[in-house]
């Protein structure tokens, strides 16, 4: 019983060394990289999209790879010239609750409106100029119905120390004298200009005027002073409040105010209006008018990427998701479609957004793939303003088995004849001394 244990035992042993030389576990597959191409897509002018291989352990068999979606457009701030041209008239006065004038609201809105655009736009320079009319009546008309109430600076206590000392100076509103001292304040510069018109009423003075209020007259010189700022590419933005009744017809004219005011404030004449009742005046400047100064950010939204994986990667590697996503939400589709896809509703200008995720070869993988290249991926799809790319632009991967070597198989052999011989010499021994036990 004792020998045939042995005999079994030695066998048992020599199969399993052998079977060591013919089924390999993944821990001894060898992973190497074919080929490690970068994907680039282009978005639009200014964005892009990169997929590339960014780590590799090749002893512990992993794989990172990085998606990464860039909008390069600037942040932009705002720069050039600004003037303020703001209504002095005497209605200005009129208190619009019972702790405020209209000039208070109009003025103290004007400050905040400076103070937010100069704290980020260090380049932007603001002027203002008042109007109404001169309280000279026989100067009407002339462009001494305006006043340049500051230059153009970007020095803030000048600015609001200056918006502190204005007075109303007159009982009308020429606003085209106003229009046209502010257009002179204007550098030669190639720069960025803008203008914003801060008013209480329906112009009825002009330069040069035919000396009837509200006239045809009137009404064409504001029109035509407007446009001109419209040709020099100014931007025009113009708040009009102050009008109790929009269907009173003024003496003079056979229009009613509403009717003036929208063919003198209209799309050939300013690029925004704001037609508003005095409790909107504050968050009107501070709020709508600081945001249409706000340069336009070019914003990359509703981009969709789809990382389609071969048969090979899924059979044989784990695959992790980096938890680390700042934009957007990630989708594992990988047991129904051998997908990762990654939403993202919004990137803003001069942001980054990166996804990684890392393959790690299985316990157990397919002998079958064994000294095969393969893709990783089979296509990448990239959506972005309904315009979907796709590319097979991918990792390239080899796994193999090392050859056993001569060395190897002589150690082994030498082993197994070693053990078997040990086994034959215990057998012997306990042979002999059987034999003589029983003499």
């Amino acid at each position: 019983m004792k020998n045939k244990l042995i005999i079994t035992l030695n066998l048992l042993l020599a199969f399993l060394i052998c079977s060591n030389l013919v089924f390999a576990s993944s821990s001894s597959i060898v992973l190497d990289i074919k080929d490690e191409p970068t994907l680039n897509l282009k978005l639009d002018d200014n964005s892009s999209f990169e997929k590339k291989l960014i780590s590799k352990d090749l002893s512990n068999k992993t794989l990172t790879f990085q998606l990464q979606v860039t909008n390069n457009e600037p942040i932009t701030s705002l720069s050039g010239e600004l003037m303020i041209i703001l209504d002095t008239s005497n209605s200005m006065e009129n208190f619009i609750n019972e702790t405020t004038s209209r000039k208070e609201a109009v003025i103290n809105s004007a400050k905040q409106l400076i103070t937010s655009l100069l704290s980020t736009n260090s380049n932007l320079k603001i002027g203002i100029v008042s109007f109404a009319t001169s309280p000279d009546i026989m100067q009407e008309g002339t462009i001494n119905d305006a006043t340049v109430i500051s230059n153009l600076t970007n020095n803030l206590d000048e600015l609001n120390n200056s918006l502190s000392n204005i007075v109303s100076t007159g009982p009308r509103t020429n606003l085209q004298a106003g229009l046209s001292l502010a257009r002179e304040q204007f550098s030669n510069n190639n720069n960025n200009k803008y203008m914003i018109i801060l008013t209480d009423g329906v112009p009825n003075v002009s330069l040069d005027f035919d000396l009837t209020y509200y006239s045809d007259s009137v009404i064409e010189n504001t029109k035509n002073e407007l446009k001109k700022l419209t040709e020099d590419n100014i931007t025009t933005i113009a708040m009009l409040t102050g009008i109790d009744d929009g269907t009173f017809i003024p003496m003079g004219q056979n229009k009613t105010f509403n009717e003036l005011i929208d063919e003198i404030f209209n799309s050939t004449t300013v690029n925004k209006f704001y037609y508003i009742q005095d409790k909107d005046i504050e968050s009107t400047i501070t709020n709508d008018i600081f945001n249409d100064l706000k340069p336009t950010e070019k914003t990359l939204k509703d981009i969709k990427i789809i990382d389609n994986f071969t048969d090979e990667t899924i059979n044989n590697f784990n695959i992790s998701i980096s938890s680390n996503i700042e934009f957007g939400t990630v989708t594992n589709e990988i047991e129904n479609n051998n997908s990762l896809i990654w939403n993202i509703p919004e990137i803003k200008s001069d942001q980054t957004a990166t996804l990684q995720y890392t393959l790690t070869l299985k316990d157990n993988i397919d002998n079958q793939i064994l000294d095969k290249e393969f893709n990783v991926t089979k296509t990448t799809n990239v959506t972005y303003l309904d315009y979907e790319q796709v590319s097979d632009v991918s990792t390239k991967i080899l796994l193999s088995e090392p050859p056993v070597t001569s060395d190897i198989i002589i150690s082994y052999t030498v082993l197994i004849f070693a053990l078997s011989l040990t086994g034959l010499i215990y057998l012997f021994i306990v042979k002999k001394y059987i034999k003589r036990d029983s003499n």
